[in-house]
């Protein structure tokens, strides 16, 4: 059975599929629950045997060519990311704050980030991705007003050790900061 070559044909999202060098064939099985395949340009009817109930476990399976294997998960979601990096200048000079490092087994998907002065227009606001020892500018606002956030607005993948910082020059003491990170936790070989 030839299958759609382009995933926004209709149907394609019924069913599971396999890529067949050149177009996507459905997985198909027959009235006895066996998998239909093709080997060598043949119809064949595969059985699948399960030998004991837990031998099994719920996830992706795949053949080495002796038994069943549960295949490696690369990553899972695991939680949302969430950090309020609020506060008060206590120091005059720059207001710095930084997230959480990304611990061991995971990565963290960075969505958004912000940071804004409620107490005056105050020195330029940075936030930065911290990656090994390196800082990584990805959000700048160089001459905030009051209550103007620096935005981070995309898609940033942190591994363990990574962290985002966010700074403020100039700021004052009693000034109210206001901002955070959002993102995913996505835990790795579930």
């Amino acid at each position: 059975m030839s299958g759609p070559t382009d995933p926004a044909e209709e149907h394609f999202d019924k069913g599971l599929w396999g890529w067949a060098s050149t177009t996507w064939e459905k997985l198909m099985s027959t009235g006895t629950g066996l998998l239909k395949v093709q080997v060598g340009g043949q119809d064949a009817d595969v059985e699948v045997v399960q030998q004991a109930p837990a031998d099994l476990a719920v996830g992706l399976h795949g053949y080495d060519g002796t038994s069943w294997q549960r295949l490696g998960m690369l990553f899972g979601y695991y939680d949302r990311w969430v950090e309020d990096w609020a506060g008060t200048v206590g120091i005059a000079g720059t207001y710095a704050v930084n997230s959480s490092a990304v611990p061991a087994g995971y990565i963290y998907i960075l969505q958004a980030a912000s940071l804004q002065n409620n107490g005056g227009a105050r020195g330029s606001i940075k936030i930065y991705l911290r990656t090994g020892g390196t800082y990584v500018a990805i959000g700048k606002l160089v001459a905030p007003g009051q209550y103007d956030p620096a935005i981070f607005d995309g898609s940033v993948v942190l591994k363990a050790g990574d962290f985002v910082r966010g700074d403020q020059e100039s700021c004052l003491v009693g000034d109210g900061m206001f901002g955070g990170v959002w993102g995913y936790k996505m835990k790795l070989s579930m």
